[in-house]
């Protein structure tokens, strides 16, 4: 037995066949994959939902940026992906830039409208990120 599931996703639409007799693990790993965001068990992060967050001061730490972006109520951990904070290849220290990969689009959005915040006594910049 078979059955169709259909979503549109980047403005497209998708129809997939999907066979009952896969494992549950399967099936969440195929739409996880295909960014299906209704899926219960979660869809998979995503470069498309990564939002670039600068003018960070020197004290600034992954956990203080995720404490900061959790303090938005509409974004919740599991919504938070890789957060990455380049280093200065010549001091070893980080660049007061970083990526954060968000898991849904609403969640980018919520980061976004955190722009112009204060952490650490700076006003933070966040935009969606041009990284592929």
């Amino acid at each position: 037995p078979s059955s169709e599931v259909a979503f549109a996703h980047a403005n497209r639409r998708y129809s997939i066949e999907v066979t009952t007799n896969l494992e549950a693990e399967k099936k969440a790993n195929l739409y996880a994959s295909l960014g299906d965001l209704e899926n219960p068990a979660g869809p998979a992060v995503s470069t498309e939902h990564t939002v670039f967050v600068h003018n960070l001061s020197d004290e600034v730490t992954e956990e203080k940026l995720k404490d900061f972006l959790l303090a938005n109520p509409q974004i919740q951990e599991q919504m938070i992906g890789r957060i990455s904070m380049p280093l200065d290849k010549l001091t070893g220290k980080h660049r007061g830039i970083a990526f954060v990969d968000l898991t849904t689009p609403g969640a980018m959005l919520q980061a976004i409208s955190m722009d112009g915040d204060e952490l650490e006594d700076k006003e933070v910049r966040i935009k969606k990120s041009d990284k592929k």
